[in-house]
Parts: C-alpha cells; sequence; structure tokens
C-alpha cells in the first residue's frame, strides 16, 4: 500500500473532515461546560484553574475552525447548539440534590472534562500523524497544541483527586 508523499490532500477525506465537524461541535459542549464549572465549584482554586483552561478551550477553537477550514471541513452550527443544549441537559443528573449543587457535582463535571481534553488530546495527535503527509496541517502548532491539552490534563486529574479526597464519607 503506498503512502501519499508530503503534500497530497491526505486530510482532505470526507472521514477527515467529518472528524473535525465531530469535534468541533464537542469542543462546544465542553467550553460551555468549563465555563459553569470556572462559575459553580466549590473551591476558588478549581474556579480560577477552570477559568484558566476555559481561556485556552476557547482560544483552541479557533485553531480547530481555522485547521478545519483549510482540510474544508463545514460550519455546522447546529450541531454546536445541539452541543450546548446536551450540555445544558447534563446537568439535570440524579446526583443527589435536586434544588442546590451536590458534592458530587465538582467531581462529575471534572471527569467529565477529563474526558473531552483526552478525547482532544487525541484529535491533535491523529492530525500530526496526518501532517506527516499533508503539508496544510502545521506540525508545530498541532504539537504546542497536544502539549497544552497534556498540561491541562495535569491541571484536571489534580482538581479529580481534590473532588474526589472531598466527597463525605457518611
Amino acid at each position: 500500500m503506498q503512502t501519499p508523499s508530503k503534500g497530497a490532500p491526505a486530510a482532505s477525506s470526507k472521514y477527515v473532515r467529518l472528524y473535525l465537524e465531530h469535534h468541533i461541535v464537542g469542543s462546544s459542549g465542553a467550553l460551555d461546560l468549563f465555563r459553569r464549572s470556572a462559575r459553580t465549584h466549590s473551591s476558588a482554586h478549581a474556579r480560577e484553574v477552570l477559568a484558566r483552561i476555559g481561556a485556552e478551550v476557547e482560544a483552541e477553537r479557533s485553531d480547530l475552525h481555522a485547521i478545519a477550514s483549510t482540510i474544508g471541513a463545514r460550519h455546522v452550527r447546529a450541531l454546536e447548539v445541539a452541543a450546548s443544549v446536551g450540555e445544558r441537559i447534563g446537568r439535570l443528573k440524579l446526583n443527589g440534590a435536586l434544588l442546590r449543587r451536590s458534592p458530587l457535582s465538582d467531581l462529575v463535571e471534572v471527569e467529565t472534562l477529563l474526558l473531552g481534553v483526552t478525547g482532544k488530546l487525541r484529535l491533535w495527535t491523529a492530525l500530526l500523524t496526518l501532517a506527516a503527509t499533508d503539508n496544510r496541517l502545521d506540525q508545530t502548532q498541532l504539537q504546542r497544541l497536544a502539549e497544552q491539552a497534556e498540561n491541562q490534563l495535569e491541571a484536571l486529574q489534580h482538581l479529580h483527586d481534590t473532588a474526589a479526597a472531598a466527597l463525605p464519607n457518611g
């Protein structure tokens, strides 16, 4: 099986475009959750960390939109709105507290954010693989984004451990 030479539009396949479109949609819901968690987390330190990472995610969305545009992916606004609605519906979980925030909320929200950032890291590494054969993808940019995601995961893991330790034992 032949591999495309550097510069070939390997990343232009409809599947790569769909992959990018799905990540754009997911990033919309994740950004909403970062913003909300930065307002509502019980720890002031965690709120600061979540706000900082949320700002990074917002900037990364601009990078992702630019990459997607370069590859020919469409901006699917309706799906982004659906992701935001889904994030809001996700607030209606059975967490042991109907009218107020549950101690479990901090843990579950950070866990959800960990999953999202892990998926984002996988995106950047997949695009790095494609960048080896497609010069429209900037390897330096993708490496920077992957390293940023790794740093975000480290910070979120610390918040997760702290939230788990803060759960009442009774």
